[in-house]
């Protein structure tokens, strides 16, 4: 039988994702009365300063409407993300979560808590 492309956990309220490429859209929030932040499967981040009005660090080219909530829209190559870069010796690079080198991991984990997005 093939592993699930997700599982979620009731106990902690947790959704796990197991491939990078299966739902490349799957994201979750996280948010406080000071800061959002949107992140990605794939590593991509968008954050927002939340006083005294809505506000973005980082613009994607070519969005036109300045509202509080965009729908996911596509990344650019230049996108700002949130990546690691990994060479081992004799290797190729790889990148972590996934982006931008794109190169399939051994296993991948994406979890949305409540509180927590970790890979």
């Amino acid at each position: 039988m093939p592993s699930p492309i997700y599982t979620s956990n009731s106990q902690d309220r947790s959704v796990t994702l197991h491939s990078p490429v299966s739902m490349p859209s799957a994201c979750g929030f996280l948010w406080n009365p000071k800061m959002m932040i949107q992140m990605n499967c794939r590593g991509y981040a968008q954050a927002q300063h939340m006083q005294p009005e809505p506000g973005k660090y980082a613009k994607a080219p070519g969005l036109e409407a300045q509202t509080f909530m965009q729908p996911e829209h596509h990344y650019y190559a230049h996108h700002p993300g949130r990546f690691v870069y990994v060479k081992e010796t004799g290797k190729k690079l790889l990148s972590l979560p996934y982006e931008p080198v794109k190169k399939p991991p051994e296993s991948f984990k994406f979890t949305h808590l409540p509180d927590a997005l970790k890979w």
